[in-house]
């Protein structure tokens, strides 16, 4: 028979990665205060008496992730992944699902890196559209 010493959990982490040129102010200003802004959310929103069949069920300041932002990412990680953040990010602060890296590798800088680049392109080809649409 094995016996198992120590800590042990059923808990899940998790984690994300977004490129910061994916998103405005106000989408990072939204994930930084997730909590917050699921709350709200969940006023206006509620689907059923008993909370069950809501995406974002859990939203107490015990369910929030860790935000990080440097100058080439937003980074995200919890270890009690009872908040829905994949909910909240596509749904409430509206980034699309190619921006969005799940469950971080080692390999992740280089893909943010690449992805920023590509993200920049992108804009620049809009205004460039935009531009020659209004002339």
């Amino acid at each position: 028979m094995k016996i198992r010493n120590g800590f042990v959990s059923n808990s899940s982490s998790s984690s994300f990665v977004i490129p910061i040129n994916a998103v405005d102010n106000n989408q990072i200003n939204m994930i930084v205060d997730h909590i917050k802004i699921a709350q709200k959310y969940k006023v206006k929103n509620k689907k059923s008496s008993d909370g069950y069949n809501f995406p974002l069920e859990y939203c107490d300041s015990s369910d929030s992730w860790n935000i990080e932002i440097n100058k080439d990412c937003i980074i995200g990680e919890t270890i009690m992944d009872n908040f829905n953040m994949s909910f909240f990010l596509r749904q409430l602060v509206k980034i699309k699902d190619k921006y969005i890296l799940w469950d971080l590798d080692s390999n992740y800088r280089k893909q943010i890196k690449k992805m920023n680049s590509e993200i920049i392109i992108e804009q620049r080809k809009e205004k460039l559209k935009k531009i020659n649409n209004e002339n």
